[in-house]
């Protein structure tokens, strides 16, 4: 088994990468393959073509910043972990970059090769690390930083 995250800030060694640290300890652990993606802040944005829709290529044709990558470990991987940063709200911007191109090349159309898959977010807020799974939210008040 193996399953991939995408750290989607654009910070190295932030909070998101040390939760995604523990999560992988974890999960070696119990002998499940762990692997982080990290596309940092110069994602480019979909520009809506529809080129990988259209040709069903499981490619986006932007090419030179590492999406295509991050692409094909997801659709290799049994599981997928997204790990993001809460900025005034909502996830980071490269994230959600790198999610919309991903789900148009690779979970739209026919092109459905995620609907078997689990999905779990986690996002890190200020100093509040908020865990969400399904229906369930936990958060911890304490940094990993400390």
């Amino acid at each position: 088994m193996k399953v991939v995250a995408i750290n989607g800030s654009p910070r190295k060694g932030g909070n998101c990468a040390q939760m995604l640290d523990v999560l992988g300890r974890v999960l070696e652990n119990e002998g499940i393959e762990f692997e982080v993606c990290q596309p940092g802040a110069k994602v480019h944005p979909c520009m809506a073509c529809y080129h990988c829709l259209d040709n069903g290529t499981l490619r986006c044709v932007q090419d030179d910043d590492g999406v295509n990558e991050i692409i094909e470990k997801c659709i290799e991987a049994d599981g997928i972990v997204l790990a993001s940063p809460v900025y005034h709200g909502g996830i980071a911007g490269g994230m959600k970059c790198v999610l919309d191109r991903l789900i148009l090349a690779a979970g739209c159309g026919e092109n459905l090769v995620f609907s078997d898959r689990s999905c779990a977010p986690v996002l890190s807020c200020t100093c509040k690390i908020v865990c969400a799974t399904n229906a369930t939210v936990c958060i911890n008040y304490n940094c990993f930083a400390q």
